[in-house]
């Protein structure tokens, strides 16, 4: 990928992660989505109010019942006292056992419902005074009832009768009954202001529940509108970048196109201008060598060089072109279309083959270990292989043959730990001059060399032949000191799936 093409996609990636930002930045300004919000907080509102009002409206028709029961519980006293005073004379008159029973138990039943109405008024310290003295007439009266029926067994009807006609019966029941009055005029007060109190409860819930209504479907009709405007204008926005990215991308599309019938012409023109330029070169060899084999006599010492250095040059610059010519068709080629399963061991043994002249010349060993099966360019991982054995022959020490290793390291035993494991590592270490830390990037730049030309020939085309070869195969090189101690390791990353 050129680096034109590389900065047209990144710059599209730009644009689509700016749209989705413009999106989420919409819907936080929109004012549907802060309208929704509000009739949420409405809505939330007008439960409050509606919980509230039901809850006082329920405590309020609580109270009503409770003081309906304290004036029912008075009637009840008033009346079974009347209803055992008429058990009381019944009996006197017909001395019946009935009329005793029925006494005793309406007495009984008197004191049942007084019980009752202390403990509803257990929390109104004026009712409790009142109903303290309805106690007190009605604890007089029963004696004084008991007292009568007591006269009539054991002393006789007349006296009895002379009892009643002189006693304070009816004052006693007035008493009694103004009490009764008193507390139940009282309770009545009560249950006026908590029938009140409970109607007004009622109305502030419906008033709460009408006009929290009206205000919510308000809202709503108002959001819907605004939704509808919004999902318009999102409409247009959203065909706008469709149409935007489209032409975009057609953009990129000729852009692409335009790259690519650049790099043909100019790989065209790389061929014919490096044959044009080889064709000169030939002919400098051609004839020097045989200006060198009729005339070497006539020459002098000082001619003869100047013939060998122009030669050397020709041969230089025809090195240099060819390995130009190789390094922009690996640039051009679309390696991956040419990708297949190669078993690197049978690769590194053609390479050892093909290097065996140099291997002999500097009397040199090459050790090869198992190596993996990896889905490549079987030609460029050749030439990979071949020009980084071929280097570390090349710069070995004067005092010590080149020895090197080709290794695989297993994926648990990666060079550099940020590396992920689904890479292999092909390690090539060798016993040479080595390479300082601070050059081990600039190695792989075109026509950049660490030594002079009289001390190791070379276009310092190589290794960035190597590293674009890399490159292709979406993997990565990095140069590190060789573990023995002297010398330098390149590791090799290749994909492992």
């Amino acid at each position: 990928m050129t680096p034109i093409l590389r900065t047209f996609i990144q710059q599209y990636l730009s644009f689509k992660k700016k749209c989705s930002t413009f999106f989420h930045a919409e819907i936080i300004r929109s004012s549907s989505v802060w309208t929704l919000l509000l009739i949420f907080c409405c809505l939330l509102l007008t439960n409050i109010i509606s919980y509230r009002a039901t809850v006082g409206l329920i405590n309020d028709n609580t109270w009503v019942l409770h003081t309906q029961e304290v004036i029912e519980q008075v009637l009840e006293v008033t009346t079974n006292i009347r209803a055992a005073e008429g058990m009381q004379r019944g009996y006197l008159l017909t001395r019946a056992p009935e009329y005793l029973d029925r006494f005793e138990a309406t007495l009984l039943n008197t004191d049942s419902h007084l019980q009752i109405l202390q403990h509803l008024i257990s929390d109104n310290p004026e009712e409790i005074i009142e109903v303290q003295n309805l106690e007190e007439l009605l604890e007089k009266r029963k004696i004084n009832m008991w007292e009568v029926i007591d006269i009539y067994q054991n002393k006789g009807d007349e006296q009895g009768k002379n009892y009643l006609m002189h006693g304070d019966d009816l004052a006693m029941m007035r008493e009694i009954s103004l009490v009764a009055e008193k507390i139940q005029q009282s309770e009545k007060l009560l249950l006026k202001a908590r029938i009140l109190s409970s109607s007004e409860s009622r109305d502030y819930a419906l008033k709460g529940l009408v006009l929290g209504g009206l205000f919510t479907t308000t809202l709503v009709l108002f959001a819907d509108y605004l939704l509808v405007n919004d999902l318009r204008r999102r409409q247009e926005i959203a065909k706008s970048l469709t149409n935007t990215c489209d032409n975009l991308e057609q953009k990129v599309l000729e852009r692409t196109q335009e790259l690519e019938q650049s790099n043909r012409e100019l790989q065209e023109f790389a061929y014919v201008a490096s044959h044009d330029l080889q064709e000169p070169l030939r002919k400098i060899q051609v004839f020097g060598d045989r200006l060198k084999a009729k005339a070497a006599d006539k020459f002098d010492e000082s001619s003869l060089d100047y013939l060998e250095r122009m030669q050397n040059a020709a041969k230089r610059m025809q090195k240099l072109i060819n390995d130009l010519l190789q390094f922009s068709r690996i640039s051009a080629e679309s390696t991956i279309d040419s990708f297949s399963s190669v078993d690197i061991n049978t690769i590194a043994r053609e390479v050892l083959t093909d290097l065996e002249g140099s291997i002999e010349h500097y009397h040199g060993h090459v050790y090869t270990g198992p190596l993996p099966t990896i889905m490549a360019n079987p030609l460029q991982i050749r030439q990979l292989l071949q020009n980084i054995i071929g280097n570390a022959l090349k710069f070995h020490r004067p005092e010590a043959p080149p020895e090197i290793e080709v290794v695989w390291y297993n994926q648990s035993s990666f060079s550099k730990p940020d590396y992920p494991q689904n890479f292999y590592e092909i390690a090539v270490i060798d016993n040479g001059i080595g390479i300082d830390a601070q050059y081990a990037d600039k190695i792989f730049v075109p026509f950049q060399r660490l030594h002079g030309k009289a001390e190791y020939e070379g276009t310092g085309i190589g290794l960035a032949v190597c590293r674009k070869i890399i490159e292709k195969h979406h993997g990565y090189v990095h140069v590190l000191q060789s573990p023995k101690g002297q010398g330098t390791m390149f590791v090799l990353g290749f994909p492992s799936v």
